[in-house]
């Protein structure tokens, strides 16, 4: 399961992507089974859901782009026609003149004429199948969006039942933003109420883990949501909120779609 630590300091520190590692169970009693919990979320409906999002993206970016070829390959055979007609009725004005002179004009004038109408329907034709390129592109290029966001809101409910399911999933999480302030003097925790007696409690590894000359305050903090904690010190904080590694995981995602 990825995880994001951002670290935002007076200092303009960088951001820092580590890995989140819950912490494996054991049955803590081999006489009692593992409890299960009841399906929240059918993922695999949704897994089905994003499949056939993308691929009616497909068929429809698809047909759009056959119909736009066959409209510019209509017009260019209606252009063809026409130029054909133009050349015809140029000979046939001047073979009523008569003169050599007459058809010479008349066919270098029908040879301009066609020209131009053959290149003004090839820039029509272009125009058309670009469009519709464009607009395939639009709706598959849509229906990723639509599909990420939907992978990010299955991670978060993933994330919500493991952290449900297992309480002490909280502390990897704190341990690997103190990490990143091991060299602070003092730092102070803050988690979300229904998190804090779980770190209270684990406060003495994480004192050892910083050091016994450097200070550890938990504080309870209803701001920040449950499953994540922010870590300030006096030339920073560590950021490691749920909600603040799940927009950095979805604007990561965007950025490397094509």
């Amino acid at each position: 399961m990825s995880n994001l630590f951002k670290i935002v300091s007076v200092n303009h520190t960088p951001v820092i992507i580590e890995s989140i590692v819950f912490p494996e169970q054991g049955p803590e009693n081999d006489s009692e089974p593992e409890p299960k919990l009841e399906p929240e979320f059918d993922y695999a409906a949704a897994r089905e859901e994003m499949e056939l999002c993308i691929n009616e993206a497909k068929i429809e970016a698809q047909r759009i782009v056959a119909a736009a070829e066959e409209k510019a390959q209509h017009l260019m055979d209606e252009t063809q026609i026409q130029a054909e007609a133009i050349k015809q009725q140029a000979y046939k004005e001047s073979y009523d003149l008569g003169k050599q002179e007459g058809y010479e004009n008349g066919n270098l004038e029908a040879r301009e004429e066609m020209k131009q109408a053959i290149h003004t329907a090839a820039e029509k034709a272009q125009k058309i199948i670009s469009t519709a390129e464009q607009e395939a592109v639009n709706m598959i290029t849509d229906a990723e969006r639509k599909i990420i966001d939907m992978a990010v809101a299955i991670a978060r409910k993933i994330v919500a039942r493991e952290l449900e399911e297992n309480p002490t999933a909280i502390l990897p999480i704190v341990k690997e933003a103190l990490n990143k302030v091991r060299d602070q003097e003092s730092v102070t925790v803050r988690v979300n109420p229904e998190d804090f007696e779980m770190v209270l409690m684990a406060k003495g590894d994480l004192q050892m883990m910083m050091g016994n000359e450097q200070a550890v305050s938990i504080v309870s903090d209803q701001t920040v949501a449950a499953g994540g904690c922010v870590v300030d010190t006096a030339f920073g904080t560590v950021d490691a909120r749920l909600d603040t590694k799940f927009e950095m995981i979805h604007k990561a995602i965007q950025d490397v779609s094509p």
